[in-house]
């Protein structure tokens, strides 16, 4: 049976006291909906690029140097249904 992924989306943009900001950060941390136990090696992914992490086995990413503006983010785990989140 494949498990629901839940992704706990800690996005927290990274902001740098600059004006005109061209760049941010995203971090946060994919665990199992059901469990809450940490996924390692989920892809984490940013479309209108080829922007992505891997997450480490504590479940955490980040991602550096995103360009300013809404995007939409994916998660992918063998096992797991994919997610998507704008």
């Amino acid at each position: 049976m494949t498990r629901l992924l839940a992704c706990l989306m800690t996005l927290m943009l990274v902001a740098q006291p600059v004006t005109a900001q061209s760049t941010g950060g995203l971090v946060g941390t994919i665990v199992d909906a059901a469990t809450g136990t940490a996924l390692r090696g989920a892809q984490v992914r940013l479309y209108g690029g080829a922007i992505a992490a891997t997450t480490d086995t504590a479940g955490n990413y980040r991602i550096r140097s995103i360009p300013v503006g809404l995007r939409t983010m994916s998660v992918t785990l063998v096992g797991y249904h994919p997610v998507r989140r704008e």
